[in-house]
């Protein structure tokens, strides 16, 4: 989304079936965010060459590469790599149902939070797990 300061972090680890498609997706013709950044927790599937041939093809995608780690702590470690106002935190194991929904939250988010003096705000919705 045009205007929305946005980092995605996406923590990933052994991804390789799903973090392609998910990057494409995120990267159509408008972006939903200024910066990606794909967060490896210790991917021995091949991930991390994906990700990094994602990050030469797509100039607002970037790879942490952080050793054998639990999810949160590659997702912790995205968000303090993260320089943009707003941080968005995605499964690398999703596929967006609607896309749309996606975008449009997004947005709906950020205005909420312009308008308002919270400091977080969260939606769900649109998303399904790609091992089910």
């Amino acid at each position: 989304m045009v205007g929305v300061d946005t980092t995605i972090v996406i923590p990933m680890r052994d991804e390789k079936a799903t973090i392609a498609t998910m990057v494409e997706v995120l990267t159509t013709d408008k972006p939903l965010a200024t910066r990606i950044l794909l967060v490896d927790a210790g991917s021995t599937d091949g991930t991390v060459q994906i990700a990094q041939d994602l990050a030469r093809t797509h100039d607002l995608v970037d790879v942490i590469e952080v050793g054998a780690a639990w999810p949160g702590q590659a997702r912790n470690i995205g968000i303090a790599a993260s320089l943009t106002q707003w941080v968005l935190l995605l499964d690398a194991g999703e596929r967006f149902l609607d896309f749309t929904l996606v975008g449009g939250g997004l947005g709906l988010l950020a205005e909420v939070l312009d308008d308002t003096s919270e400091e977080a705000a969260g939606a769900a919705g649109g998303v399904e797990n790609a091992f089910l």
